[in-house]
């Protein structure tokens, strides 16, 4: 059952990121092109309804298959991990519902990436964290100032400032968190979910860009849903 819903997941992850490359392509096409401007846009209406479609089914089976390789490991699914897959359904629903929904799809994401950095920090053995640890907040913390001071430029961002801030604390804690899972658990489910956490934190900049500054959307969908897998992956590793 388990590994059947991770095929499922990862057939629906791949369908969706191709579908994500390519409305992004159409959009991307030049008022030039009035011949087929109207093909493309009835195209994209058709292909970002079944983008919605299959976005909106990848956390539910994210979530089975945590739950389905729980109950064949005999162990009890974290309360925090459902809860992180929970509100991560619920932001990429409300992403999807049109620009007056992005704050609250925002606010369901950082509660996602709370709930996950709970998950994490509870079993941490703080007495054998090195402060030398310390010092890796330093970077994360200058990569949060650099995104927040480049997104409030824009006049868009600016209103939503605070909730970016504290957005942006949550996302760079998911990987502070992830770092000090070493203490606790094995090589390979340490290196699964750190790397899971910086794929978020590369798909949500891309995503802020795009959103914000009109950049491109591309590898979002590719870099969100294997930093879900991984996060989940390596978590069940640790089990």
């Amino acid at each position: 059952m388990a590994t059947s819903l991770l095929i499922l997941y990862l057939a629906v992850a791949a369908s969706d990121s191709i579908l994500a490359e390519i409305i992004n392509r159409f959009s991307r096409r030049t008022n030039r092109e009035t011949r087929h401007r109207h093909v493309s846009e009835e195209q994209q209406k058709q292909l970002y309804h079944i983008f919605r479609i299959l976005k909106s089914c990848l956390m539910p089976l994210l979530l089975l298959y945590y739950l389905a390789a729980c109950a064949r490991s005999g162990s009890k699914p974290s309360d925090m991990i459902v809860l992180a897959l929970g509100f991560g359904f619920g932001g990429d629903f409300l992403l999807e519902m049109g620009d007056k929904w992005f704050p609250l799809g925002t606010l369901s994401f950082l509660l996602g990436h709370v709930f996950y950095v709970i998950a994490f920090l509870l079993p941490v053995r703080w007495a054998t964290v090195s402060p030398a640890l310390l010092v890796l907040a330093v970077p994360f913390a200058g990569y949060g100032i650099y995104m927040l001071v480049a997104l409030i430029r824009t006049p868009s961002a600016y209103p939503l400032r605070y909730v970016l801030t504290v957005y942006l604390a949550a996302l760079i804690s998911l990987s502070l968190s992830a770092f000090l899972r070493m203490t606790y658990t094995n090589l390979y489910s340490f290196l699964m979910v750190l790397i899971g956490s910086l794929l978020f934190l590369a798909s949500d900049t891309i995503l802020a860009f795009a959103q914000f500054q009109g950049k491109t959307r591309s590898g979002i969908m590719i870099l969100y849903t294997a930093a879900q897998l991984l996060l989940i992956q390596g978590i069940l590793l640790d089990i």
